[in-house]
């Protein structure tokens, strides 16, 4: 059946597990494969949602937010919605939020009751320097999942140093001059995550910060402290997150995704069931070409 395009609202009722798991019982290299490819996507989901908190604010204003005031707007919101978008009140509200929202302390003391946000999808701009962008990302992620030997080291852990000089590389030769070279280096390669100015009003949006953030990510252990450092930054943290997301998420696997983040996600039953059958494809492809062979 061809894909429609609409999104199908199917409420979820107990924990999803993995397609995978659902559809067959696989080899555990096959296992593993796809739990990287499940943890790029909801990597990104998660961080692209959270990033939208501070979505255009710089590092200062964030630090100037009241949490008692968007306490308050967060009851009226749940209480009368936004009317302006036709919302009656609470529209998606999840049950972990709701009982967040719903404390009898929650007005007084926000940041002892916080809950978590969903939202999800990524943006980038198609031009230029984007292309290496793209190619930069692209390549990590398929370094991840294929594991080569050279990508690996003794120990079996990944050689994350060698696949970004790898990934380098690539991007690199679809810029056309040294100068354009020598910007992607730097944010492939930045001293720190302060230093990339994630929140510069002039470059905010600039496609560099997104990759430059993916990753700096790359080379972290925690997807929980990775995701909130680059949230916390501003800018635009939502792109500038669901990179990271993706990329940490493929290294680390779904189980270091934190589950308050992940099990709240709008829509997420639509995108369970693609992920589904693009698995379905991958296997059927599969078993069609051992049939040849």
């Amino acid at each position: 059946m061809e894909y429609s395009g609409k999104v199908k609202l199917v409420p979820i009722n107990r924990p999803r597990k993995h397609p995978y798991r659902v559809s067959r019982v696989l080899r555990r290299e096959v296992h593993r494969t796809y739990d990287k490819i499940y943890a790029t996507i909801y990597g990104q989901c998660v961080g692209d949602a959270l990033g939208l908190l501070t979505e255009g604010l710089t590092k200062e204003e964030i630090k100037r937010v009241d949490p008692v005031e968007f306490a308050r707007r967060l009851m009226y919101w749940s209480d009368q919605g936004l009317p302006e978008l036709g919302d009656e009140g609470n529209a998606g509200m999840d049950s972990q939020v709701k009982a967040v929202v719903t404390h009898p302390q929650f007005s007084e003391e926000p940041l002892k009751w916080q809950g978590q946000p969903y939202w999800g999808c990524i943006n980038m701009r198609p031009w230029g320097r984007c292309e290496a962008s793209c190619v930069a990302v692209s390549a990590a992620i398929a370094m991840l999942i294929q594991k080569s030997p050279q990508h690996m080291k003794k120990s079996g852990k990944y050689d994350i140093e060698g696949i970004i000089d790898d990934c380098f590389v690539y991007a690199s030769r679809l810029l056309s001059t040294d100068q354009q070279v020598k910007e992607l280096k730097a944010y492939m390669y930045p001293p720190g995550l302060k230093e990339m100015r994630l929140d510069d009003p002039a470059k905010a949006s600039y496609t560099y910060k997104a990759v430059g953030a993916g990753f700096w990510a790359l080379r972290q252990k925690d997807f929980r402290q990775a995701i909130q450092a680059i949230v916390l930054e501003g800018g635009d943290a939502d792109a500038n997150a669901a990179v990271a997301g993706a990329l940490l998420g493929c290294k680390l696997g779904l189980d270091a995704i934190p589950r308050s983040w992940m099990e709240p996600l709008k829509h997420r039953a639509w995108l369970d069931e693609l992920i589904d059958r693009y698995f379905d494809i991958i296997e059927r492809k599969k078993r069609e070409k051992e049939t040849v062979v």
